[in-house]
């Protein structure tokens, strides 16, 4: 089985209660550890004032990990949009606050597509495919 390494950025205040919720779903999750915005990143975030961001970092495989996205993810959302970053073979989340609530973003090697609210989900689609086309090219 193949797994993907999952990176979720989170405000520090929901970090506990995310990971817990991780690992009632039986993952093991690593320690969380600070978040430093790189360039990219600070873009997104633009003046946007947050609490203190860190990374929980999990390896799973892909149909857990599109369990965790929808069922745990979820359920933690921040204000804000999400940046979903699959280059490089690895997926990595993070909250942009400077966006609507409910906004999507979705970053390949290819190009970057951005899911108003209202297609929220049509990018779930696309992200779970984009997972799939992940495992099956041994990410």
């Amino acid at each position: 089985m193949n797994t993907i390494q999952f990176e979720w950025v989170l405000p520090e205040g929901e970090s506990p209660g995310a990971r817990k919720d991780l690992q009632e779903e039986g993952l093991d999750v690593e320690a969380p550890e600070d978040w430093e915005p790189d360039e990219e990143a600070l873009d997104y975030l633009a003046d946007a004032a947050f609490e203190p961001m860190v990374i929980l970092a999990i390896s799973l495989s892909a149909t857990a990990l599109i369990k965790v996205i929808s069922d745990v993810v979820s359920k933690h959302r921040y204000p804000g949009g999400e940046l979903f970053d699959l280059r490089g073979g690895a997926l990595k989340q993070r909250p942009v606050p400077s966006m609507s609530t409910g906004t999507l973003i979705l970053v390949t090697d290819d190009e970057t597509q951005v899911f108003e609210p209202s297609k929220r989900d049509d990018g779930i689609g696309q992200l779970t495919q984009a997972i799939g086309a992940m495992a099956s090219a041994g990410a």
